[in-house]
């Protein structure tokens, strides 16, 4: 088990990374979303998580774009947000730490598959970094005594 403080500070690189892809990201956000979901869904049990509700899985995308805006920003309420969030996602939801990493990489791919060559390397680095430690963050609100890995 692992237990880290506070949200790491990205690199410097991921910060310019993600300010250039910020406003692709949001320009693109409808049509990254459901290609996000349909590789998330590809996970025994995650669909049913989220009902038949589309204002649900709007809502779970946008607070991680907000949550990614909020880290290259350098946002103050990321750590103290993604804890609840964590612990919220744990014991209302019952969201496995597996599920983590299934969505930061569905997130990072589909992105990859709208935006094409504007997701240069830097930038799904950046991308892939920010969502890590956002997902980190909401670990430990789930796992208060260590992350079980």
């Amino acid at each position: 088990m692992s237990h880290v403080s506070s949200t790491p500070a990205l690199s410097p690189a991921h910060m310019e990374a993600l300010h250039r892809l910020l406003p692709l990201l949001a320009e693109h956000d409808r049509a990254i979303e459901p290609l996000a979901y349909a590789r998330l869904f590809v996970l025994p049990g995650v669909r049913d998580l989220f009902g038949t509700s589309a204002a649900t899985r709007r809502q779970m995308f946008d607070d991680t774009l907000v949550g990614v805006h909020d880290l290259a920003d350098g946002g103050a309420w990321v750590e103290e947000q993604m804890r609840s969030f964590g612990s919220r996602h744990r014991h209302t939801y019952e969201v496995t730490v597996p599920m983590y990493d299934a969505w930061r990489d569905a997130v990072v791919e589909a992105s990859a598959e709208v935006l094409g060559p504007s997701l240069d390397d830097d930038a799904r680095r950046a991308l892939h970094a920010a969502l890590t430690a956002l997902h980190e963050a909401m670990l430990r609100g789930a796992y208060p005594k260590g992350i079980p890995r």
